[in-house]
C-alpha cells in the first residue's frame, strides 16, 4: 500500500533498473522527478499541474489494470511529453465468460513491531487500522460483440507513526514570559548563551527598545531574562488561551515533542472503474472506460502534533482530490495492412486543501482586526540560531483554504500502414489544459524572528523569537486579497511519423519524427499580469520594470498570452535492433524528447490586479530590529480597488514574471546501447549503458529568487541593512527610491520578490551501467533481478520543488551542479516468485490429502540495497536573513577535504546523537555581529564523496491458493505480505545544519519502519 492505494507504478519503482525513489517522488533514468509520462489506455493521464507521480492521487485501482509497459531511452515517435520515460498501463476488458475476484487486505497495530523511535521514546505501538478491500466482475453483456469490466476499490485507514527527530514548541515556563533559563549553556546546547556580548550606548545588556535623545536606539533590560505579563500583546494572550501549542512531552530546550511523521493519520478513498468493449463490425470496435476516485485525507503545514485536528494553531489539515478519468476509442481496420486508432480522453483533478477552520472567525476570536475570517493566522518563528528562537520549522496555523481543480481534453489519432518491409505509423496528439484556482480570505502569515527583541547591533547573538511573539511584535507578514479566481489555460498539439524498417531478416532500423507545439498561456478573461523589465516604472522614476497586463484596456498589452508562440520542438528518434546470433540481440538509439508545457507547480501569482497583496515586508520599522507591525494594531487596510491596472500597484511588493521565451520547454537527449543474450532455464541477460543530457530544464530552485541580491555585494557586511539616505558613496538606482542599502542594490529595487513560473534553465547528466536478468516462469520459479551503476549530476532535481531546499545563488546558477539529490551509485533490485512444487498440477504430491494441505503454496520477495543518500551542508542561520533576498538556501563552508570529513560512527544515539559527519571540516560562512553573511558558503549543494548510511529493505510475500470446484479456474487464496521482513531500523542521515552545534553531524533517527504484516484473503472466479 502506498499514500492509500496499491499504486500501479509501485512495480517499476521496486524492480525495474533505473528508476530511484518512489511512485509519487521518483526518478527514471536520471531524469527530474515529475517528469515522466502516465498513460492510461493509451492517453496521457493529463494532469496539469505536475505529472510523474501524478498518478498517486488519480489512479484506477491496480485490480483494473492489464497490463504495463515501461518504455525508457530511445522512444517510438507516437510518445512524446517526457524527459526519459513512458509508463502505459493498459486496462481489463471483460470476456465472454463472467469473471471476477473480491478480496480484502488488512493490516492493524498487532501485526507490527514496535518503531525504533517508539522504543527510543518509551512508546507503545500507537493505534494503526487499515482495511483496503474490493472486486471486479467482468462478462459478456452480448457473447462476441458487447462486454463489460467493473472494479471498486475501497480503503479506510487511521494511523499514528512517529517521526524519529522531535519537534520543539516552547516550554510552559516560555509561556509566562520566564526565558531565565535560557542564558544557561547547560540547558540550551549553546556555549554562548548567557555570555555578554555587547553593551548599548548607556553602557547597559539591554531588552527592549527606546530612543536617546541623539537618536540612537536602545533596549532596556527585562530583569532576569522575564517578560512581565503586563507587557503581552492582547492578540497573542488570546491565542495562549484558546488555541496554544500543547505542553511538550519532555523538558528539554530542543526536540520536546513527538511529531507525527509523513502525512495521513486519517485516510479515506473509493475507486470505481467501468470499462465497456463493443464489437460494431469486423472492422470497427470501439470501447469506453471510465474511472472516479474519492480520496480524503488529513496532513500538515510543518511539524504536527497530537492531538488531530488539535486546537486552532494547530498546522493540520484536510485535503480532497476527487478525480474523474474518460476514455474513449475507436479502431477502424480498413485494409489487411492499414489500422486507425482514434482516442479521446478527459481527465480532471480537483484538489480541495487548507484550513478546517472556515467560517470560524478565529482572527476575530483572537482580537486579530483587518484580516480574512476564514482561518487562523499562519505563525512562523525564526532566528539564526536554535538558542534564539528558531524552533526547527515550528508553526502555528494555516492560512490558506484552497480549490485548484485541473482538467485535459485529450485527442489522439494514430495510422498504421504496412508496405513490405516497412511498418510506418503517423499521427497526431492534441491536449487542452484547464487550471482554475479559487483561494478564500485568510487571515495572514507573521513571522516573528528574534531581532525584535534584540539588542540593536548584536542581532545575531541576542534576542529570542517566542519573545517576540509574546510581545506581538512581528518582523514581516503577507495577506492576500481575493477578489476573483483565475481560470488559465494552454493548448499542446504534437505531429509525429515513425517507420520500423526491418532492412534484414536480423536487423530492424526504427527511424521517427516528432514536431511538439505548446501553445502559449492564456486566461479565460485575460486576467493576468505580469512583471515587464523593459516597461518605465511611472513610481520609480522611470525605472525598467513596471506591471503589464493582458488585453485591450488602456495600456494593456493588446495580447492574450504574455508568452509568444514556439515551433521548433523536434524531436528525431533512431533506434536499431541487429540479431546477429539467434540468442543474442544488440539494441542501440538516440532520441530528443520534449517536456510537456505543464503548470509544474499549485496556486497562482499572476494576478496582481486582480488579486491583491497587502505585505509588511520585514525590516519596516524605525530601525533595524524594530517591529515591521505590532498586530495588537490590526492589519494596516488595503487602500486600492480591484481590478486594478495600475502599473505602479505592486510597487514596494512582490511581482512574477512569465517571459515570452518561457514557452520553449525543456528537453532531453536521450542514447543507450545494450546487448541481450539468451541463456539456458529460460533466463535471459541484458547489458545496458544508458546516457542522457537534459537542457533548458525547469529550475524550481530559483523561481522566486529574481530578485536576488548580487552576493558579491556581501562584503558590505551591516552596510546593507542601513538606509540608503546614510550612505551617500552608494547611487541611488532612481532619485525617488528610499529605502536599504541592500535593497537598492537589487536588479529590481521597486520589488521585493520577482517570481518565475517557468524558469527554464536548469541542466542535467546522467550515465549508467544497467543489468538485468529475468528468468521466466519454469519449474514454478520466475525472478527480476536489476543492478545499476551509475552517475547523476545536475543544477536541478525536480520540477516542483516542495520537498528540499539545497539551491544558493541565482547569479552562478551553473555554480549549483553536483550529485542529485537521487543519486544512488549501487542499487541493486531482486524481485522474485517460487511456486512450491507441491500439490495439484505441480511436481509433487499431486493427489491425495496432503495435496490439499502441503500445496499451492507460493512465495515470493522484493528485496532493494543500495548506496546512501546524497548530503547537503546547510547554514540555517543565515536563511531568514532579508538582506540578500530570496535565497533558496544557504550553504556552508567546507574547510577539510573529503577524507576528512566523515566519522561514521555505528549505531544511532536517539538522545545524543551518533557522530557521522566532522564538526571540524564544515563551518557557517563569517558573518557581522547583526548576522549578516559576509559571503555564501563554498559546499556544493550535495558533498561529491560522502553520503548517508546505505539502505537496505526486504519485503517478503506468503501465498496459499485454494482451489474452489464450480469453476476450473477459481480458487480462493489467502496470503501474508511482511515488510521489512529482518526489522531493520537503519540509520537516518546526520543532521546537516551547521548553525545548530548540538545536533550538526549526527545521526538521531533511523530510516527504516517497524516490520509491518498485512493479512489479506481473495477470492477468483
Amino acid at each position: 500500500m502506498d499514500d492509500g492505494l496499491r499504486q500501479l507504478q509501485n512495480f517499476i519503482f521496486t524492480a525495474m533498473p533505473g528508476t530511484e525513489g518512489g511512485t509519487f517522488l521518483g526518478s527514471i533514468n536520471g531524469g527530474q522527478a515529475y517528469s515522466h509520462e502516465i498513460m492510461i489506455d493509451g492517453i496521457t493521464l493529463g494532469r496539469w499541474d505536475l505529472t510523474g507521480g501524478s498518478n498517486n492521487e488519480m489512479s484506477p485501482s491496480v485490480d483494473a489494470a492489464s497490463e504495463f509497459k515501461l518504455q525508457t531511452g530511445n522512444l517510438s515517435a507516437q510518445y512524446g511529453a517526457t524527459q526519459t520515460a513512458v509508463a502505459n498501463f493498459g486496462m481489463k476488458s471483460g470476456t465472454n465468460e463472467v469473471h471476477g475476484t473480491a478480496y480484502w487486505f488488512h493490516r492493524d497495530r498487532y501485526l507490527r513491531a514496535n518503531s525504533w523511535t517508539e522504543n527510543a521514546n518509551g512508546l507503545d505501538r500507537p493505534p494503526f487500522l487499515d482495511n483496503s478491500f474490493g472486486g471486479t466482475i467482468g462478462g459478456p453483456i452480448k457473447k462476441d460483440r458487447t462486454h463489460f469490466f467493473a472494479s471498486y476499490e475501497g480503503d479506510r485507514r487511521k494511523e499514528l507513526n512517529f517521526s524519529s527527530v522531535n519537534a520543539t514548541v516552547p516550554l510552559p515556563e516560555f509561556k509566562t514570559g520566564d526565558f531565565s533559563r535560557i542564558l544557561d549553556p547547560a540547558f540550551t546546547g549553546d556555549p554562548n548563551s548567557g555570555t555578554v556580548v555587547g553593551k548599548d550606548a548607556l553602557g547597559r545588556d539591554v531588552v527592549y527598545a527606546r530612543q536617546l535623545p541623539d537618536g540612537t536606539w536602545i533596549r532596556d533590560p527585562f530583569p532576569g531574562n522575564i517578560i512581565p505579563a503586563d507587557k503581552f500583546s492582547s492578540v497573542s494572550k488570546n491565542i495562549l488561551q484558546q488555541a496554544d501549542f500543547p505542553n511538550p512531552t519532555f523538558s528539554t530546550f530542543q526536540r520536546n515533542i513527538p511529531v507525527v511523521s509523513g502525512c495521513c493519520p486519517n485516510f479515506h478513498l473509493d475507486v470505481l472503474t467501468v470499462k465497456l468493449d463493443h464489437v460494431i463490425t469486423d472492422k470497427h470496435k470501439i470501447n469506453g472506460f471510465f474511472t472516479y476516485s474519492k480520496r480524503e485525507r488529513d496532513n500538515h503545514d510543518g511539524s504536527g502534533f497530537l492531538p488531530i485536528p488539535g486546537p486552532a494553531s494547530s498546522v493540520w489539515q484536510r485535503q480532497a482530490t476527487p478525480s474523474r478519468l474518460f476514455r474513449f476509442s475507436e479502431d477502424w481496420t480498413i485494409s489487411p495492412t492499414m489500422l486507425n486508432h482514434f482516442g479521446f480522453g478527459f481527465n480532471r483533478f480537483g484538489n480541495v486543501n487548507g484550513s478546517v477552520l472556515a467560517g470560524q472567525d478565529w482572527a476575530g476570536k483572537i482580537g486579530l482586526t483587518g484580516v480574512g475570517t476564514n482561518t487562523f493566522p499562519r505563525v512562523a518563528f525564526q532566528a539564526p540560531s536554535p538558542a534564539l528562537g528558531d524552533m526547527g520549522g515550528t508553526r502555528m496555523g494555516v492560512d490558506y483554504v484552497n480549490d485548484s481543480p485541473n482538467q485535459s481534453f485529450v485527442l489522439v489519432d494514430d495510422l498504421t500502414m504496412i508496405r513490405r518491409s516497412h511498418n510506418f505509423r503517423v499521427g497526431a496528439e492534441i491536449r487542452r489544459y484547464h487550471y482554475n484556482n479559487r483561494d478564500l480570505f485568510s487571515a495572514g502569515s507573521y513571522t516573528f524572528r528574534n531581532d525584535e527583541t534584540a539588542l540593536p547591533g548584536f542581532a545575531g547573538s541576542t534576542g529570542f523569537a517566542y519573545g517576540s511573539f509574546l510581545l506581538g511584535t512581528v518582523d514581516e507578514s503577507h495577506l492576500s486579497i481575493p477578489s476573483t479566481f483565475q481560470g488559465q489555460r494552454m493548448w499542446y498539439s504534437a505531429f509525429y511519423v515513425q517507420d520500423d524498417w526491418k532492412v534484414r531478416s536480423n536487423l530492424t532500423v526504427n527511424v521517427g519524427l516528432r514536431w511538439e507545439i505548446p501553445g502559449p498561456l492564456t486566461e479565460v478573461a485575460d486576467r493576468m499580469s505580469s512583471l515587464d523589465p523593459t516597461k518605465p516604472n511611472p513610481g520609480a522614476d522611470g525605472y525598467l520594470g513596471a506591471l503589464a497586463f493582458l488585453g485591450n484596456c488602456q495600456g494593456c498589452t493588446g495580447r492574450r498570452s504574455f508568452q509568444d508562440h514556439y515551433f521548433k520542438e523536434f524531436g528525431p528518434r533512431f533506434g536499431f535492433a541487429w540479431n546477429p546470433k539467434p540468442k543474442m540481440v544488440v539494441r542501440g538509439g538516440y532520441g530528443i524528447n520534449y517536456s510537456a508545457p505543464l503548470q509544474n507547480g499549485w496556486g497562482y501569482s499572476l494576478d496582481a490586479g486582480f488579486v491583491g497583496s497587502n505585505p509588511i515586508n520585514a525590516n519596516s520599522g524605525r530601525f533595524r530590529q524594530d517591529p515591521s507591525l505590532y498586530w495588537d494594531q490590526g492589519y494596516p487596510s488595503y487602500t486600492k480597488t480591484l481590478p486594478n491596472y495600475d502599473p505602479t500597484l505592486v510597487n514596494g511588493g512582490d511581482i512574477s514574471y512569465i517571459g515570452p521565451g518561457t514557452i520553449r520547454q525543456p528537453y532531453t537527449q536521450n542514447w543507450s546501447f545494450g546487448i541481450q543474450y539468451e541463456l539456458p532455464w529460460n533466463t535471459a541477460l541484458e547489458t545496458n549503458y544508458i546516457g542522457n543530457k537534459g537542457t533548458r530544464l525547469v529550475n524550481d530552485f530559483f523561481k522566486g529568487a529574481l530578485n536576488q541580491l548580487d552576493p558579491r555585494y556581501l562584503a558590505l557586511g551591516d552596510v546593507l541593512q542601513d538606509e540608503i539616505s546614510a550612505h551617500p558613496e552608494i547611487p541611488k538606482p532612481y532619485p525617488s527610491f528610499t529605502g536599504s542599502v541592500a535593497q537598492a542594490l537589487r536588479p529590481f529595487p521597486q520589488y521585493f520578490t520577482v517570481g518565475d513560473k517557468r524558469l527554464n534553465n536548469g541542466s542535467s547528466s546522467y550515465h549508467a551501467l544497467q543489468i538485468q536478468v529475468t528468468k521466466r516462469s519454469s519449474v514454478g520459479l520466475s525472478f527480476l533481478a536489476a543492478y545499476t551503476f551509475s552517475k547523476s549530476l545536475a543544477t536541478t532535481d525536480t520540477t516542483i520543488n516542495n520537498y528540499y531546499v539545497y539551491a544558493q545563488n541565482f547569479y552562478d546558477r551553473n555554480g549549483e551542479k553536483s550529485v542529485t539529490t537521487f543519486h544512488h551509485p549501487h542499487n541493486l533490485k531482486l524481485t522474485w516468485i517460487y511456486d512450491l512444487p507441491f500439490g495439484q498440477g505441480r511436481h509433487w504430491l499431486k493427489s491425495g490429502p496432503l495435496s490439499y494441505v502441503i500445496g499451492g503454496w507460493t512465495v515470493s520477495g522484493i528485496q532493494n540495497y543500495r548506496s546512501g543518500n546524497p548530503i547537503w551542508v546547510h547554514a540555517s542561520a543565515f536563511d531568514y536573513n532579508s538582506y540578500l533576498f530570496n535565497p533558496p538556501g544557504w550553504r556552508a563552508d567546507v574547510l577539510l577535504p573529503a577524507d576528512q570529513q566523515e566519522l561514521g560512527g555505528s549505531g544511532v544515539d536517539s538522545v545524543n546523537g551518533t557522530p557521522y559527519l566532522n564538526p571540524a571540516a564544515f563551518a557557517a560562512p563569517p558573518k557581522t555581529a547583526n548576522g549578516v553573511a559576509l559571503g555564501l558558503g563554498n559546499a556544493p549543494r550535495f558533498l561529491p564523496n560522502v553520503r548517508g548510511p546505505a539502505w537496505y529493505d526486504e519485503n517478503f510475500s506468503i501465498i496459499k491458493r485454494i482451489p474452489l470446484k464450480f469453476r476450473e479456474t477459481a480458487n480462493f487464496e489467502l496470503r501474508a505480505d511482511i515488510f521489512n521482513l529482518f526489522n531493520r531500523a537503519g540509520r537516518g542521515d546526520p543532521a546537516h545544519d551547521v548553525s545548530d552545534p548540538s545536533t550538526f553531524g549526527r545521526i538521531f533517527g533511523n530510516s527504516h519502519g517497524p516490520r509491518t504484516v498485512q493479512m489479506a484473503a481473495r477470492i477468483k472466479f
